[in-house]
């Protein structure tokens, strides 16, 4: 845990845990990962200005728990992580809809690769900013750093800290659609 104080005081939480399956998906691991939410919340933060951001795998695991549990955070920042579901890219594409009320800002290096025949960052995080795009998701902010690998993407301390002061947890729409294949994302 770290308490940062400067104009507003902001706990980060980073929790660590060794991944068994590369989609998030079971049980335990998501209340492993949403636990120190809940410690958090003991520290009486506002309930409307809590971010989940990761780098790397912990990127995966940010499009994970925002897109299945999309109504616990004000926004949410994937740096070098790409999202994966269990079903392949049908199952992955249609639940980016969870996201339609949910500010995403997605950071990926234009040299984040993987040799062929794998499918690098770059490719997938292409292949969901042009999906975004399709469903018109106003909220998405795509951001291909130039020259950036995967260990160098980034983004600038002030930047990182304004996007997420400038976003708050919007109320709940109306009527919303919830993608899910499994029982616990329900």
């Amino acid at each position: 845990w770290k308490i940062l104080r400067g104009d507003t005081a902001r706990v980060f939480a980073d929790p660590t845990m060794r991944v068994f399956t590369r989609t998030y998906r079971t049980p335990y691991q998501e209340h492993a990962y949403l636990q120190p939410l809940a410690w958090a919340r003991r520290l009486n933060i506002d309930a409307d200005r809590v971010y989940i951001t990761g780098y790397s795998q912990g990127g995966r695991c940010t499009w994970h728990l925002a897109t299945m549990q999309e109504r616990l955070f004000a926004a949410t920042v994937p740096i070098a992580g790409v999202q994966s579901f269990e079903g392949g890219p049908y199952t992955t594409y249609s639940y980016l809809e969870n996201l339609a009320n949910l500010p995403l800002w997605a950071i990926w290096g234009d040299k984040d690769t993987a040799a062929p025949p794998l499918v690098g960052n770059v490719e997938v995080a292409r292949e969901t900013a042009a999906r975004m795009k399709q469903l018109k998701n106003t909220l998405f902010t795509p951001t291909e750093m130039a020259g950036a690998g995967h260990g160098d993407s980034f983004p600038g301390r002030d930047e990182f800290v304004k996007y997420l002061a400038a976003n708050k947890r919007p109320a709940p729409p109306e009527a919303f659609a919830h993608a899910f294949h499994v029982p616990h994302h329900a």
